[in-house]
């Protein structure tokens, strides 16, 4: 039952909200998006940090075995400091780069046997450390102008060999038999310690 002192207002009239109750509406609404622009940026970043984290870390790889034709391993500044890889023929190799870029050691196994070189910034081998076909060991040593200076190897007969090159020619000491040979480089050459007969 209603109160006949109250008077209410038409059907109309009450379905349509009033400036204020509009007003406050759009109040209450603006609140809400000023706090979701600092909400949203705020969630992005929050989601965005793990990701750089990980960035950071570097990808671990576990696995017994990973095959692959060729591996290379970078610095901090993205340069290029090591390469594993196969030749053509499927042999190995290994280059060991410099701050410059430059190849500075190399090993490999060729089809005679291993060797390791060490180059200077010019890319010359000056040192070379190999083993032939039947396994006799040798070391070369090089200049700048990538002429050979001595050879200390062991030959086919299992004996010392040591050879020293210059200018003025080579001198070559065989502990098979003895040998001790001038070679110069205008005539023909000496034996220093005849050979046994």
């Amino acid at each position: 039952m209603t109160n006949p002192q109250t008077p209410t207002a038409p059907a109309h009239e009450q379905a349509q909200p009033t400036i204020e109750q509009l007003n406050s509406r759009l109040e209450r609404a603006e609140r809400k998006l000023k706090g979701l622009q600092w909400t949203i940026p705020g969630l992005a970043v929050l989601a965005a940090v793990p990701i750089f984290m990980h960035l950071d870390k570097p990808t671990a790889i576990n696995a017994k075995s990973i095959i692959a034709e060729s591996f290379a391993v970078q610095s901090a500044k993205g340069d290029i400091v090591a390469q594993f890889s196969a030749d053509r023929d499927g042999l190995p190799s290994l280059a060991l780069l410099d701050a410059n870029k430059k190849v500075r050691l190399m090993a490999w196994v060729g089809a005679a046997g291993p060797s390791v070189s060490l180059l200077d910034p010019q890319q010359v081998s000056r040192a070379t450390l190999s083993l032939n076909e039947k396994s006799d060991p040798s070391l070369s040593l090089s200049n700048a102008d990538k002429l050979p200076r001595s050879v200390l190897a062991i030959d086919t007969t299992g004996s010392g060999h040591l050879v020293l090159y210059g200018t003025a020619g080579g001198l070559d000491l065989s502990a098979h038999k003895g040998r001790v040979r001038w070679t110069p480089s205008d005539g023909a050459p000496v034996d220093a310690v005849p050979a046994p007969k």
